[in-house]
């Protein structure tokens, strides 16, 4: 891979990671009025899964997702395959 290639892996990611963020604040939002026993489990999950990447996001991204390492780049695709 040439250097001149490298930068798009971690912007593609980026953008998968942002999308998917979305999607879960947006679902959220969703099950923020429902009061089933359901809804509040989906809720506390869908918060852990933000929570994770929050911490995944510091400790990764240190330098911008250009310079993300082969682990983060391991990591974050973990996590958006959950």
């Amino acid at each position: 891979m040439t250097q001149e290639n490298e930068p798009k892996l971690p912007t593609n990611l980026e953008s998968d990671v942002r999308v998917r963020r979305a999607e879960i604040i947006a679902k959220l939002a969703e099950l923020r009025n429902d009061a089933r026993k359901e809804a509040n489990i989906q809720r506390d999950t869908l918060k852990a899964k933000l929570s994770e990447l929050s911490q995944l996001t510091k400790d990764y991204v240190i330098n911008g997702w250009a310079n993300l390492g082969a682990t983060g780049k391991f990591q974050f695709g973990y996590w958006l395959g959950r």
